[in-house]
């Protein structure tokens, strides 16, 4: 698990690329407060992901070292 928080804070502290929004809308990420708005809710919900993942991760090994 020490070893896996190295990339799991490199990849939360970027936030989504423009190409995997997908958002609903081009004539509404035309609007920059929209825009600003729907990039932060975005980058929320991937760090949310990203710590769940090593979160999950990390219980899982643990599991098996106690296991073991």
């Amino acid at each position: 698990p020490l070893i896996g928080i190295i990339p799991a804070i490199a990849c939360e502290s970027t936030g989504p690329s423009y190409r995997n929004l997908n958002f609903p809308d081009s004539a509404l990420m035309e609007n920059e407060s929209y825009n600003q708005a729907y990039v932060h809710q975005a980058h929320q919900i991937k760090k949310k992901r990203i710590w769940r993942g090593f979160g999950i991760g990390s219980g899982a090994w643990i599991l098996i070292i106690l296991l073991l």
